[in-house]
């Protein structure tokens, strides 16, 4: 099990069984690939097992684990690619559900509960480090004690149902390894993918202060939607993502475009 690293912590995100493939996964901590790190890394054990939510309830972050064999393009992209695509297919799979069945409480709308926590396990698997935008460091685990984001509903995700697209994200996850693992970065169109599902990521975080506060959310989604169209030279623009909408089918007649003057 030494070929998987553990990359980071989603503290928002339980799960009750992996998800991803061989090269890259989310996983519970409870997951065989880290019963060795556990076994010689009482701040591994701390970090993963100290989280709680704001009233004190033992709280299970997923933890994301990387194969070692992978060689990444730039430094965090494969991760983070990897975890834009679940996310995305878990927030499609979660508003599928509001419009249908009406209780969005039960599922993952927005993209903070993939949020990846700010402290991971230091390479001498002693110490926990940080390096955000604001700070750099590293910390004693002992006394570690982690909270879950408090603005969110718990997420509180059943076993006998999937929270994610698993079509989309069969689709997305062979586009990530025909780039991140085969390494085949000259096709535009698979570079146009991750980089809009970047800014779709940001477009799906639940808004500050208010709840119907979507008017930035919304900026970022016109920024995702042309990103993906974008030809490679030249600009995007509205008319580029309306012709690949209109192609589109969708079960709700209403939810169609049959003429949109521009």
């Amino acid at each position: 099990m030494d070929e998987w690293l553990f990359y980071g912590l989603l503290h928002n995100l339980p799960v009750k069984s992996p998800v991803g493939n061989n090269y890259i996964s989310v996983a519970p901590p409870t997951d065989p690939r880290v019963e060795a790190l556990r076994s010689r890394s009482p701040a591994f054990c701390q970090f993963v097992d100290g989280f709680k939510d704001q009233f004190q309830q033992r709280a299970q972050p997923g933890l994301l684990l990387r194969n070692r064999n992978i060689s990444p393009l730039h430094e965090d992209e494969d991760v983070l690619a990897f975890r834009n695509a679940l996310a995305i297919s878990s927030i499609t799979q979660a508003w599928q559900n509001y419009v249908g069945y009406g209780n969005q409480l039960e599922y993952l709308e927005y993209s903070n509960y993939f949020d990846i926590y700010p402290y991971t396990l230091a390479k001498d698997e002693q110490l926990l480090r940080t390096h955000t935008a604001s700070m750099w460091g590293g910390d004693d685990a002992e006394r570690f004690q982690g909270q879950t984001s408090p603005e969110l509903a718990g997420a509180w995700l059943r076993g006998h149902e999937t929270f994610y697209d698993e079509a989309l994200f069969a689709a997305l996850l062979d586009r990530w390894v025909e780039r991140y693992v085969k390494q085949k970065t000259g096709e535009w169109s698979t570079h146009a993918l991750f980089r809009s599902l970047d800014m779709a990521y940001r477009a799906s975080a639940m808004p500050q202060l208010h709840r119907d506060a979507f008017g930035t959310n919304l900026a970022l989604w016109v920024s995702a939607f042309e990103i993906l169209v974008h030809p490679g030279t030249g600009r995007a623009n509205l008319e580029m993502v309306l012709n690949i909408l209109v192609k589109q089918s969708f079960s709700a007649k209403s939810l169609e475009i049959h003429h949109i003057q521009l």
